[in-house]
Order: C-alpha cells, then structure tokens, then sequence
C-alpha cells in the first residue's frame, strides 16, 4: 500500500475513487490537468475530499496523499494509473501521460470506449520503446456526483472503502476489463484487483468496450424521450421516468442490445451483457439519485459521448466484421439531426483507432497477441 496509485481526471468519479482508495489505506496522486485548474482549485488546496454513501448515509474525510496538476509528479512513483475521464477528453490526457509513462506501469481507462487502441497507436509514434500495460474497463465502479465543493454523493460503487467485499459474481450488470493486447490481461488484472476486484477478464478490449451498457441505456433513454426532457427543461431522471415504467423504449434497448452482442460473437466471444442483466440493472436504479439525474439532455453527456464514442465505432465495426446494425446507425443518424452535429465525422472512426485497413483476422490479432 506504500506505492501509490495514480488517479487521472478530476471529475465526478476521480474524487470519488481518489476518496475511496484513499480511505481503502492506499496512498492516492490524484492528477487533473492544468485546463481545468480552476475547477480542481478547491481540492487541490483542500487537500481533503468528503464522501458521502446515500445508501447507508455513511459520511468520511478522505485525506488525499498528493494532488497536483503536474503529470510527472503523479505518476512517476505509481505503477498502476487509473484514467477516469470522459472518452472526448481521452486525447488531452493522453498526449500529457505518453512523454512521462515508464517500463511496468499499467495504464487503466475506465471507461474505455476503444481508447485503449488510440494510445497504444501514441505510445508507438511517440515512445515505441516504452513497455506499458493499457488496458480498459465496460464502465465505471461508481453511480456518483460532486454535490460542493471537494464533496461528492454515492449512489452505487464499488471499492476498498464503499464495498471492499464486492466481487462480480455477485453483480447482475457484468464489470469487465481486458488488456491491450489481451495477454496481458492477467498482469492488468493483478494490479486492479487490489482495489476493483469484481472487474473479470474478457477475450479482448473489444469486448470490453462492446459490453458497456450505458451505450444503450443512455442512447435510447435520451433520445426517445426528447420531448420530455426539453419539455421540463433536463429536470429529468433517465433510469426512474425515461426506462423503468416504458416497455416499448426498453424493447428498443433489447434490438440495439442484440445488434451488439452479435458484434462480440462475430469476435469469437461469448455476450457478457443481456438484456436480463440491463433490467436488473436498471431496477436497481429506478429510485431518483445524483448518477441519474445529470446528463440526461438532448446535449448532454449521454449523447454527446455515448454516440460519438460509443454507437460510432461499434457501428463501423459491425461493417467490418459484417455484421448489420440497422438501429445503431439509425440512432446515430436521430442524435444528429437533434444536435446538428455529423457524429460519423465527429466520432471516434475505425480509421481513428488504426483499424480501418485491416480485415477481421488482422484486428482480432492486433487486440489480442502481441
């Protein structure tokens, strides 16, 4: 517990990990980028993070070993790196890690959304001879937000302070993680387990990526309850009002599920997201809390990422794999004539993630032999 973990983005889930590690007996470098120093202000002199668990009202203050907006400084003593930022401020990060990484660390994106393919493209322009772990989850340990200054309110999570006995046979929405290439998955796997131990190892990071259930969730539960949303001015909770009492809408998540997982199949994988397991998820949400609220606009977070990053390249995959994904690419399609935005320009292409001149086999090799 001396070596510290590194904790990357300092948003609504990197001051709760940073919190729950950190009260887990771990020593916490909890980094945001200097862009966005002004927002980080208070916690970066604080030097202190409250937490709250709305489930139990159990309350602490989580003593922060080192903050700072200085990448070196984060990670240089850490071997495992957790990257907890939105998919459209991947780049940023990535761009400031890849001069500071060294030999052995193990770089963790949760969530990944195939970003893990886009550094490791960094990493061999810019560092080829750097050994590192990269590595992504499906999603996040945490249902959370920042409620004030340095205090962030739990509504789900797991880890070392908030659930340290959770395991992911014990979870009904499936949390998974693979490495990039996928042999090094067990060394990933070796190090997350120390504070995320429910994550299970997938067959590749496609697969990971695939099974990430807010891309379905959060898609269809905005789009198809647009009017609502403006109509009450985004004072909407998705999970509670646009999913849980709407059959036909979750009927439409069940199509675009099974356009996925037919994805994951054509990998040679077996599905590890049904739409069993995204009922019982959402049942688990249906009471209004602070993960549910935020994001639920027209152009919000669930969209303005979960399309772009999400339906986008597991669309053009589908194509590549031939696979059809008729009501993918018809969301995509809906989102942008919403917000006026060409999302399969904007998006995170094939060609983007160093796929797009390669055919099947070559991919599945690429992700999962070194």
């Amino acid at each position: 517990m001396d070596q510290p973990i590194a904790i990357l983005g300092g948003g609504n889930t990197g001051h709760t990990m940073a919190a729950d590690i950190s009260l887990g007996g771990y020593r916490v470098n909890f980094y945001e980028h200097p862009r966005f120093k002004a927002a980080f202000e208070n916690t970066l002199n604080k030097g202190v993070i409250e937490i709250e668990d709305v489930r139990d009202g159990r309350h602490a203050q989580a003593k922060i070993f080192k903050i700072t907006t200085d990448m070196k400084e984060a990670i240089e003593e850490a071997k495992l790196i957790l990257m907890v930022i939105p998919a459209f401020g991947q780049e940023l990060f990535f761009n400031t890690l890849v001069p500071h990484l060294q030999d052995g660390q193990i770089v963790c994106l949760m969530t990944g959304n195939f970003g893990s393919l886009r550094l490791r493209m960094l990493l061999r322009e810019k560092a080829p001879e750097r050994k590192v772990v990269i590595c992504e989850t499906n999603t996040m340990p945490y249902g959370t937000r920042i409620i004030g200054p340095s205090k962030v309110s739990l509504s789900y999570g797991f880890g070392p302070w908030v659930a340290p006995d959770a395991r992911a046979e014990e979870m009904t929405n499936p949390y998974v993680v693979s490495a990039l290439p996928s042999t090094d998955t067990s060394l990933a796997i070796s190090e997350l387990h120390k504070v995320y131990p429910l994550y299970l190892g997938v067959k590749n990071i496609l697969v990971s990526a695939l099974s990430n259930s807010n891309t379905p969730l959060h898609t269809v539960g905005v789009i198809l309850n647009a009017g609502r949303i403006e109509y009450s001015q985004n004072d909407f909770y998705l999970y509670h009002e646009g999913l849980s009492p709407a059959p036909s809408v979750l009927r439409v998540v069940e199509a675009i599920d099974n356009e996925i997982m037919a994805i994951v199949e054509a990998l040679g994988a077996k599905p590890t997201m049904t739409y069993k397991a995204l009922c019982a998820y959402i049942d688990y949400l249906v009471k209004p809390k602070p993960s549910d609220h935020l994001g639920a606009a027209i152009d919000g977070r669930y969209i303005i990422e979960d399309v772009p990053y999400g339906l986008v390249p597991i669309s053009e995959l589908g194509k590549k794999l031939g696979i059809e994904t008729p009501l993918i690419d018809a969301f995509i399609k809906i989102a942008g004539a919403m917000n006026k935005e060409d999302y399969r320009k904007t998006g995170r292409g094939l060609k983007y993630l160093g796929l797009s001149e390669l055919d099947k086999e070559q991919i599945i090799s690429l992700v999962e032999r070194r």
